[in-house]
């Protein structure tokens, strides 16, 4: 393996390790928005 797959593997993991962590994100701030609007 040259080290040009491995940071490119290295890159392809963290980004989908980001993506990952990244997702559920915008799905909690719309539920709390949602939560928050029809709890007042």
């Amino acid at each position: 393996m040259t080290p040009h797959d491995e940071t490119r593997d290295g890159k392809i993991k963290y980004g989908l390790a980001a993506w990952l962590l990244g997702l559920p994100l915008p799905i909690i701030i719309i539920a709390l928005l949602w939560g928050g609007c029809t709890n007042w």
